[in-house]
């Protein structure tokens, strides 16, 4: 009786497995209710691995504005080693001066220099075409 009531009226409640099973045989006497149940089921499935996808995507974009970071330093050292030469023939990684003030210069610079051509391309998006 428990397991035909389960059945129609799709409740979703503890229950030992036989009487689960039960449930299960019943539903299939009303095609449209287990239509529905098998539909439901399928989109909560979907959505519990949207969510660990989503999850995964949220874990990576916190990770993004620090290895943009890494990433900016380590191009505006390398331009600023081109011009100031600061390893000066030793080739020891342990002496580079990631942190000189000259890449620091180099990487501000770079930053308003991209920050004006990325406001200038706003602007001109925004125009209309004459």
């Amino acid at each position: 009786m428990t397991a035909f009531l389960l059945a129609q009226l799709d409740l979703r409640i503890e229950a030992d497995p036989a009487t689960k099973r039960a449930a299960e045989l019943f539903r299939p006497l009303d095609p449209l209710l287990g239509s529905v149940v098998a539909r439901l089921e399928a989109l909560a499935a979907a959505e519990r691995g949207q969510d660990v996808l989503l999850l995964q995507l949220q874990e990576e974009l916190t990770e993004l504005p620090q290895t943009s970071a890494v990433v900016e330093q380590a191009v505006a050292y390398s331009i600023a080693d081109r011009t100031s030469n600061f390893l000066r023939g030793s080739h020891n990684l342990h002496d580079a001066p990631l942190a000189h003030k000259d890449a620091l210069y180099v990487r501000d610079k770079a930053r308003e220099a991209t920050t004006k051509q990325q406001k200038l391309e706003r602007e001109r998006e925004g125009r209309p075409i004459r």
